[in-house]
């Protein structure tokens, strides 16, 4: 389509399955495997000129040198991210590679640029109609606000986020979510 390579019939969901087996082999801890998928889905979804699929792939692939605290690894990969950012055209793969380089930053403690990267993205997840990845950017917010001293505004991020999440319905992200009042609950003194 439009100069696009295609592939083989159902490569689309083959080279998602692919990525998605590297996201499920990075949480069970397997990173030697996960990151070889990972990496694969990156160039795979290059040659095919699937910006968001390249962006989640790079996205799901910067947890492993987060999980590792390889600092060289992370750099190099958020250099790619900005590179990708300023040739891609797709708003949603522009929005991942924001969030990722948002998660990646708030890592390193720079909570200005953690907030302004995770903030456009979450402008653009907004324009895609992308809720629950805005909800990874307020939970991003969350933590960068919070660690910047502004307990007002990362509660209203908190709430903001876990109601959005109760609509949403996601369960696992509730959870976290209930956890983050949690802390929340705790800073303000109210223990129970």
């Amino acid at each position: 389509e439009g100069g696009v390579v295609t592939g083989p019939k159902g490569w689309k969901e083959a080279y998602k399955a692919m990525s998605e087996a590297g996201w499920m082999a990075l949480y069970q801890g397997e990173l030697k495997p996960a990151i070889a998928l990972l990496e694969e889905s990156v160039g795979l979804f290059t040659e095919l000129g699937n910006e968001p699929s390249v962006a989640t792939s790079l996205f799901n692939l910067g947890h492993a040198p987060l999980h590792q605290g390889d600092r060289g690894r992370l750099k190099a990969l958020c250099q790619e991210a900005e590179a990708l950012r300023r040739q891609f055209v797709d708003r949603e793969a522009i929005a991942m590679l924001l969030l990722f380089l948002g998660m990646a930053i708030l890592d390193e403690g720079d909570y200005e640029r953690t907030i302004a990267y995770l903030e456009e993205s979450r402008t653009l997840f907004q324009k895609v109609g992308d809720a629950r990845r805005i909800t990874m950017c307020h939970s991003y917010l969350w933590m960068a606000t919070l660690a910047q001293g502004d307990q007002e505004r990362a509660e209203a991020l908190l709430k903001e986020n876990l109601h959005l999440l109760q609509r949403l319905g996601i369960e696992p992200q509730i959870y976290y979510g209930l956890l983050e009042s949690a802390v929340m609950a705790a800073l303000r003194d109210q223990p129970a």
